[in-house]
């Protein structure tokens, strides 16, 4: 044997010597390697594996999801707008929570419906402080967006937060009255004949803001309702300022009552409260069950709420007449169905010139909104602006001819605050004790 073939032959054999021991003693055959240490009491610790298990066990998972497929956030598709996808995608809300953004940055093109991961963020735990509950997406207070818009800039900025309590932030980061979502105005045949386009100020009356008169501007102070102005607040979007008694129009000498006995509820005690299998309502449908044994111990829901609607709806028709007998509302009814409606009447066009009163007076006006938000022809992506048309005054009967008061466009806007949803079941509801202060303070106004 060749001496090279020796010398490697000996050193495998001391490797052997060494490593055998160890093989022997300290593990079974085929294994090689020291034990290692003994892991740490499991009183130092969480088990991770039983505390991930409380929820997202299957059997649990099954549920829930079964659940909030019934509910009418797990019902709805995604919207792709940038002042949309905010809310109405999981991908945009988990931006603005992460960012701190009041929009996202672009259209989301590929965003999908709001689903589990939008509420609840599943990294990043801490268990040792954090019950499941807690796992959510932000608890942080909230940057309401009509109350950053600053009108100078036409831009979001970051001033002022609101604290709605834990669980409570999370939801007022969508219910809450919505955004712009125009940027611009283009009126391409204006009286002077030169095309113009102008940056938004306002397109929803909660950015004057209305509710916080101050200094100068009191309740007589007078002011032009344009076209291109609304009182826009979304459907159920102020529910979280109802609970805490803010975010109406509030005449001054007028007493309004801050808190009730919901006011330090979360939303989850109600809308996350016990699942009812028959009516298939509570838990994660989001609907709540009125028969919850904690709901009934105090009172008949199923009776209590259609009976608050009644005066609520009866205080909404009182105001709704004053205002269009001060023909800042126009009232509508229904030929086929007798349904009767109400929506506010400009006083001024979009260039703030006052709407004629009779038919001899000019006979076009301005009107906005005309094929909003429309995409590029070139990149395909919206375009946040709106197109300025006119039209022939046919409904100047029913013209105010002057600026309104701040006290009537607080009236006007307090029936909308109040009335702000399609579905008869959520008119004030949240808190109709402030709901009707603000209806009969409204009233008593106009009086």
């Amino acid at each position: 044997m060749k001496l090279k073939n020796v010398i490697q032959l000996l050193c495998f054999a001391f490797v052997l010597m060494c490593i055998a021991p160890s093989c022997v003693k300290e593990g079974p055959i085929g294994y090689t390697g020291n034990a290692g240490e003994n892991g740490k009491d499991g009183a130092n610790g969480k088990d991770a594996n039983a505390t991930c298990l409380t929820c997202h066990a299957q059997a649990n998972m099954a549920a829930k999801e079964a659940q909030y497929d019934m509910s009418d956030k797990g019902t709805r598709t995604a919207r792709s707008g940038k002042y949309c996808a905010r809310c109405h995608s999981t991908e945009g809300f988990q931006e603005i929570a992460t960012m701190g953004t009041f929009v996202v940055t672009n259209e989301m093109l590929n965003g999908t419906k709001i689903t589990c991961a939008a509420c609840h963020k599943h990294s990043g735990f801490d268990f040792a402080t954090d019950a499941n509950s807690k796992i959510l997406r932000t608890i942080s207070p909230v940057y309401l967006n009509y109350e950053n818009y600053n009108l100078t800039t036409n831009a979001f900025v970051a001033t002022k937060s609101t604290d709605y309590g834990s669980i409570n932030n999370l939801c007022a980061n969508c219910h809450q009255i919505r955004s712009t979502t125009v940027a611009t105005y283009t009126d391409p045949t204006p009286p002077k004949g030169t095309p113009v386009t102008t940056p938004v100020k306002y397109t929803a009356v909660p950015y004057f803001p209305v509710a916080n008169v101050t200094g100068s501007i009191t309740q007589n102070t007078l002011v032009k309702y344009r076209a291109g102005t609304n009182f826009g607040i979304h459907e159920g979007a102020n529910q979280p300022d109802y609970l805490i008694s803010r975010g109406g129009y509030e005449y001054a000498g007028k007493t309004y009552t801050r808190k009730t006995a919901h006011s330090a509820d979360k939303c989850t005690d109600c809308h996350f409260n016990v699942y009812d299998a028959t009516a298939k309502t509570g838990g994660h449908t989001m609907k709540t069950n009125l028969k919850d044994p904690k709901c009934v111990g105090c009172h008949d829901l199923t009776t209590k709420i259609p009976a608050t609607l009644v005066t609520i709806n009866s205080k909404l028709t009182e105001l709704g007449e004053l205002l269009s007998a001060k023909k800042i509302f126009k009232k509508t009814t229904n030929a086929t169905t007798g349904a009767v409606s109400y929506s506010a009447q400009f006083s001024h066009d979009f260039y703030g010139t006052v709407l004629p009163t009779t038919a001899s007076a000019p006979t076009t006006y301005a009107l906005t909104l005309a094929g909003a938000n429309l995409p590029s022809a070139t990149t395909g992506l919206l375009v946040y602006n709106s197109l300025v048309t006119w039209a022939a005054d046919t409904d100047f009967a029913n013209r105010i001819g002057r600026e309104w008061t701040y006290g009537e466009l607080g009236a006007a806007f307090n029936y909308t605050y109040v009335n702000t949803v399609a579905t008869a079941a959520n008119k004030g509801i949240h808190n109709p004790i402030y709901a009707l202060e603000l209806l009969q303070s409204s009233i008593d106004y106009l009086k």
